[in-house]
């Protein structure tokens, strides 16, 4: 039986196959002994710049090839940081390496030693790896109410959720202050660490290697809002807020094999609520100052100058905001910065700002919803599990920067969704959940995707919409 390309045509294949996949291949032609052959043009690879681990688009191809992605000129292929792997041809996408760079699709044999087809095209993997992706699968971390509220990771993979390890796994993990513990991949390896307070509020940084979950750092003094991320070779950042010290922002970097652990200070002016994204080994940390009027500001880090509180500087060096604000959360993509926010002064209404390497500008109006916005702040007023406020407030862009927002409704409490396109605002859905405590967005293969933590404690909701 003939078999055909996605848009109904039948592909020909002549000697070294898999050359006329008509959905993705233009002006192909049919290799002869002095050339080797090319796939012309790969639609979604063009001009396409994604994120580490994230999963794209692939054509269909023989029981006798294999296709990867791998760095220009490749000749020699090795699953690793910088190379991926199909192997089976139902599968309609693929993972994307993780280390940044320029790569290209190849078609070979399944020996993987010979070059049947390369693209013209290449794809762009930038460094702003989303914490909660790897190899295509989705990582969340939960206060999991079957075992006292301890925490447990769950994968979401081929559209079921399981559990990683084991559940409950830390002694006691303390969820009272959200965010109470933040979970990213290791890009490197696909470890899985959980950093969060325990106890009296100590943090504490966990591990899963593939076998056991491990206790790899603990600071005993009393902190709050715990955030981190690990470079490619397994470099671990811890930032986090030091009560104990004046209220101070403390880093603590713990190297590779986890054997060396320095830590400076970064501040002392951090309020309630913090969050932190990394780009090409930049941390970018946004915050509500400690005093009056609790402005929004932005803490940067380029952890590839020496390791000390000098190279920690405020962006624009200015806050961000002239009023106050809670529940930050920050996106960065190419050094432009956006931060979504509950804006005080607009009735808790949402709010964006934005940072184009001149300066903080507001991105539409101060009070971008109808009504105000579940958030929280100061004590007494921020522990969801005593029935009090959360985290609602989740951001991201994808590639061509378009600004996605998601946000609870604090009258409704019905999660929502609103996109910016460079232009206005506009709504890309509503009421699509009951509830939205720490949400995680994610845009993947023209898909909006959002994780967020059940008010109950039993597990995470999964929520994916085609975008337009």
């Amino acid at each position: 039986m003939q078999r055909k390309s996605r848009i109904g045509e039948p592909i020909k294949h002549f000697g070294l196959s898999a050359m006329l996949f008509t959905y993705f291949l233009v002006g192909c032609s049919v290799p002869n002994e002095a050339t080797k052959p090319e796939i012309t043009s790969l639609s979604t690879f063009i001009d396409q710049s994604k994120s580490p681990g994230s999963t794209v688009s692939i054509p269909s191809f023989l029981d006798t090839e294999h296709l990867w992605i791998a760095p220009a000129g490749t000749i020699s292929f090795v699953l690793g940081p910088t190379m991926t792997r199909c192997i089976d041809n139902a599968t309609k996408v693929m993972s994307l390496p993780y280390t940044p760079g320029t790569y290209y699709l190849y078609l070979t044999d399944t020996t993987d030693t010979k070059v049947m087809a390369t693209s013209n095209s290449a794809l762009t993997v930038t460094s702003d790896v989303p914490a909660s992706l790897y190899g295509g699968n989705i990582y969340r971390v939960f206060a999991d109410s079957g075992y006292s509220n301890r925490p447990t990771v769950s994968k979401y993979s081929n559209g079921q959720w399981s559990t990683v390890g084991t559940p409950g796994f830390a002694s006691a993990l303390n969820f009272e202050y959200p965010p109470p513990v933040q979970m990213v991949m290791g890009q490197n390896d696909g470890r899985v660490y959980v950093f969060g307070t325990e106890g009296s509020h100590v943090v504490r940084l966990w591990q899963w290697d593939g076998n056991a979950w491990s206790k790899i750092f603990d600071d005993n003094k009393e902190s709050f809002y715990p955030n981190m991320f690990v470079t490619l070779d397994g470099t671990k950042y811890l930032v986090y807020k030091d009560n104990a010290s004046g209220f101070g922002l403390r880093m603590t970097k713990i190297s590779p094999d986890n054997t060396i652990q320095t830590t400076i200070s970064l501040g002392t002016d951090v309020d309630y609520g913090s969050s932190m994204t990394v780009e090409n080994g930049i941390v970018y940390y946004a915050y509500a100052e400690n005093v009056s009027p609790y402005r929004l500001k932005v803490l940067k880090y380029d952890t590839s100058l020496a390791f000390n509180a000098s190279n920690a500087v405020i962006v624009g060096g200015v806050a961000a905001t002239t009023t106050q604000i809670k529940s930050p959360a920050i996106a960065v993509r190419r050094g432009v910065i956006f931060v979504a926010y509950c804006n005080v002064a607009s009735s808790d209404k949402l709010a964006v700002v934005k940072y184009d390497g001149t300066g903080w500008s507001q991105v539409g109006s101060a009070g971008l919803t109808a009504g105000a916005i579940t958030s929280f702040r100061g004590a007494g007023t921020y522990n969801f599990v005593l029935g009090g406020k959360y985290q609602s407030v989740g951001i991201t862009l994808d590639t061509n920067y378009n600004v996605y927002v998601a946000y609870e409704d604090a009258t409704s409490n019905s999660g929502n969704v609103l996109k910016y396109d460079g232009t206005s605002w506009s709504t890309v859905v509503s009421n699509f959940s009951t509830q939205l405590i720490e949400p995680d967005l994610i845009v993947d293969n023209g898909e909006l995707i959002i994780t967020h933590k059940k008010p109950d404690k039993t597990g995470v909701s999964y929520y994916k919409k085609m975008l337009p």
